[in-house]
């Protein structure tokens, strides 16, 4: 009864080494979505100033770590506005770019075809004016998130996520100066700590 019991226990494991090693070991994945909120306390005027929503590209790259697991490099960009003031007086409309690199990767807890996956990195936030002369803001951060991984065929895949990255600032900073100026020259005196935002994305990934 011993050898009959070993090979049921044996077969299964054979199985999912084959999975594996059948499975491509790279995948890349660019995806478009949108991106909401997001803000700054201004010290300044004891307001806070909001980050609009706005459309978001991203691209990862992503490498098969056995079992249910990868690693990834995510790089995403939202392009939005924000309304501040301080450089020119009065409440200026400012062309903002939000862009984060994170290093991290998926967990999935199940191995079916249609699989949810856990997400999350760690990385750095880039917040930058379009405003000639300002300068941008380069903090540490932190994203987690939920998706699902549908299969397109061998080689492809759909995936639809959905991220929070929370950046960490520093309190009573000043941000998007102008060059060569401080104080009233900057847009945003926050007085905040982080800044939470949220990205929905849906890419096909293609792995190889």
């Amino acid at each position: 009864m011993r050898l009959p019991l070993s090979l049921a226990l044996l077969v299964p494991a054979l199985c999912a080494a084959q999975d594996d090693a059948r499975r491509p070991t790279f995948e890349i994945m660019p995806a478009i979505g949108y991106g909401v909120g997001g803000s700054f306390e201004n010290s300044a005027t004891d307001e806070k100033i909001d980050i609009d929503d706005g459309e978001v590209f991203a691209l990862s790259l992503r490498m098969h770590h056995g079992g249910e697991q990868e690693w990834e490099v995510l790089y995403s960009r939202q392009s939005t506005d924000i309304e501040a003031g301080g450089v020119s007086g009065g409440t200026p409309r400012v062309e903002l770019d939000v862009e984060y690199l994170q290093f991290g990767g998926s967990y999935f807890p199940t191995r079916r075809d249609y699989a949810p996956y856990v997400v999350g990195g760690l990385g750095m936030s880039r917040f930058k004016p379009a405003g000639a002369g300002l300068g941008d803001s380069t903090d540490f951060s932190i994203s987690l998130g939920l998706g699902m991984r549908f299969p397109l065929g061998e080689h492809f895949a759909l995936r639809l996520e959905g991220r929070g990255f929370l950046t960490f600032v520093d309190t009573d900073t000043a941000f998007f100066c102008s060059s060569g100026a401080s104080g009233g020259a900057c847009l945003i005196h926050a007085s905040g700590s982080t800044v939470l935002q949220f990205q929905a994305l849906l890419g096909i990934a293609a792995a190889f």
